[in-house]
């Protein structure tokens, strides 16, 4: 794997010779497991604290319906536009779904005891962790993955078996990874 760091934040290197390049946008926090389990539809915290806090918004009658949908995605995106990663990491990294479970964890603080408390304070720092790491976008082959891989227009979504246990390596492992590129912060 090629790893870029440029002011530009493009990749220099082609992929031309590739018969199908997604990009995904990350941050430099989620590194160390991509680059050794490929990539899998992680969710920030540890399972165990995401099921105490829908406890928690449970009793406290917290609407969490946005936060276990996002739970339930069993899907990895990537972008056929590499500036469109690159925005996603600058803006929006880990998206929809951090600002749901932030938004659940929030409303625990302003209503839950202090017990309850911590526990979405801890998360609420995992989450400014990862955000505050430093974005990346991973170039990566998509080649010859059947139809799990969807085509959605700008983007593609690797679908993994809802059924299933997550695999502790990702068909969209390391070999897969063609290059990484660490956007530098303006």
């Amino acid at each position: 794997m090629i790893i870029e760091s440029n002011s530009e934040n493009q990749f220099r290197t082609s992929f031309a010779d590739i018969e199908l390049v997604g990009y995904h946008g990350t941050c430099s926090q989620a590194c160390k497991i991509i680059e050794i389990q490929g990539l899998l539809p992680g969710k920030v915290v540890c399972n165990c604290m995401h099921l105490d806090l829908l406890a928690v918004a449970q009793a406290l009658s917290i609407d969490s319906n946005s936060y276990r949908d996002w739970l339930k995605m069993r899907s990895v995106t990537f972008s056929r536009d590499p500036n469109v990663a690159v925005t996603h990491a600058l803006r929006f990294c880990g998206g929809q779904g951090l600002m749901n479970l932030q938004s659940v964890a929030s409303v625990v603080i302003a209503n839950g005891d202090v017990k309850r408390t911590i526990l979405a304070k801890e998360i609420i720092a995992q989450i400014a962790r990862f955000r505050d790491s430093q974005p990346v976008v991973y170039a990566v082959n998509l080649s010859g993955l059947g139809d799990r891989l969807v085509n959605e227009g700008a983007i593609y979504q690797f679908y993994i078996d809802p059924r299933k246990p997550l695999p502790e390596a990702s068909e969209i492992g390391p070999r897969r990874l063609l290059a990484r590129l660490n956007i530098h912060v303006k």
